[in-house]
């Protein structure tokens, strides 16, 4: 048998790379759902969403060597679908039918799971990025990094991480709009330059969004224009980080902005 081109091998990792860090995703996406039935069962609208999580995963798993993530997606997607056919538009599903609908997710969760550390004998920087953590736990603010840079993300996550926050990394402007769409940060790192939609636009189609609007957002960036600097800012960024970063500052203006935006929520409260 032919060996598979040097370019085709890299362009393949590469890929593979990246479906390992969306399987991640998932991972936080689903304990993120699961978190949220404490308050209120799902409705069918927040079936349709899942469904199309794992949809996502049915013809993808097999083709970077995973049989199980697509078996396990088909499966999901299956079930969800015989749910959501049974329900009217914001009919919420019982008690009954959320065991089953948890027993699922959880399933799907541990498979995408297990992908992830399998995968990460392939790829040891990934063993940077936690996968245990959980977004918007109680007490623990969760970042978003936008920055395309993997080594320089993982640095930003880990620190945080050090500090008691949550990170979540993407590396493109597309999969970090894929994610506001299910899990919602406390603030958002963004670097400017990214490869596709820049930061600039993806800093506009986050406030341009009645869903994100609030969520803060820190611009990063080694150009050093400020007539650059004021477009962010006036475009809606909490601020502007020039590169190379210094990881402790980072921390503190995080902690800064996060500080107002309680102060702001505070503020707003009810009087009872």
């Amino acid at each position: 048998m032919n060996e598979m081109p040097v370019e085709y091998q890299q362009a393949f990792n590469r890929l593979k790379r990246a479906y390992i860090q969306r399987l991640e995703n998932t991972v936080r996406i689903i304990d993120n759902i699961l978190d949220l039935e404490q308050y209120s069962l799902p409705s069918r609208e927040d079936l349709q969403r899942a469904q199309a999580l794992v949809h996502g995963l049915c013809g993808s798993g097999t083709t970077f060597g995973f049989p199980e993530i697509t078996e396990v997606g088909r499966e999901a997607d299956h079930f969800l679908d015989s749910f959501i056919k049974g329900m009217l538009p914001g009919e919420r599903i019982n008690s009954v039918m959320d065991r089953e609908f948890d027993s699922m997710m959880i399933r799907v969760r541990d498979v995408c799971r297990s992908t992830c550390l399998q995968g990460r004998i392939d790829f040891p920087d990934l063993a940077n990025i936690n996968i245990e953590e959980m977004p918007g736990s109680a007490g623990h603010p969760h970042i978003l990094i936008v920055e395309d840079d993997i080594h320089v993300a993982s640095a930003m996550a880990n620190d945080l991480m050090s500090q008691g926050m949550t990170a979540q990394i993407t590396t493109n402007a597309e999969d970090a709009l894929h994610y506001l769409a299910r899990v919602r940060p406390n603030l958002a790192l963004v670097d400017l330059e990214l490869k596709g939609m820049d930061g600039i636009e993806l800093l506009h189609q986050i406030k341009q969004n009645s869903e994100y609007i609030d969520i803060p957002v820190l611009i990063m960036s080694a150009r050093t224009r400020e007539q650059e600097e004021l477009r962010c800012m006036r475009g809606g960024a909490m601020g502007f980080i020039r590169k190379p970063l210094d990881l402790a500052s980072i921390t503190t203006m995080i902690q800064d902005v996060l500080r107002v935006e309680a102060e702001k929520t505070v503020s707003v409260s009810p009087r009872v």
